[in-house]
């Protein structure tokens, strides 16, 4: 059985993602080769935020990502900059693409509550909350 190594709910700061007509007149195959876009650049930018690792969760939807950070208070605006990270990356991406079906856009939202951390069906760590 997998227990939490820390407090059971934590203060967290959410950047939600999702691709913008994913499905829509795209092959299985760019669909996937976005995906695989998408984590590389919101991996990027997270990275460059130096956000620690024991802080972070990546919660994949499908067409998007989750990123939830805990506990994390300085600097306060962390998200937007991390979010404004996102897009610069994903225009310097769909520049390089000669492939249409391979440019995509995000919709970004962010929020901020006090959730609870659960383990979730596969084992791996998740939040729970409003």
């Amino acid at each position: 059985m997998i227990t939490l190594e820390l407090e059971p709910t934590a203060d967290v700061k959410y950047i939600f993602l999702d691709v913008e007509g994913y499905s829509r007149g795209r092959s299985v195959e760019a669909q996937t080769d976005i995906i695989v876009s998408l984590n590389k650049i919101v991996r990027a930018a997270v990275e460059r935020a130096k956000v620690p690792s024991n802080q972070l969760i990546y919660l994949p939807t499908g067409d998007g990502i989750c990123i939830a950070i805990l506990n994390v208070r300085e600097p306060f605006d962390q998200t937007l900059l991390i979010a404004l990270e996102i897009l610069k990356d994903l225009q310097h991406h769909n520049a390089g693409q000669t492939d249409e079906q391979r440019r995509f856009g995000v919709r970004i939202g962010l929020n901020e509550n006090t959730d609870n951390r659960v383990i979730d069906v596969n084992g791996r760590p998740n939040i729970a909350g409003s």
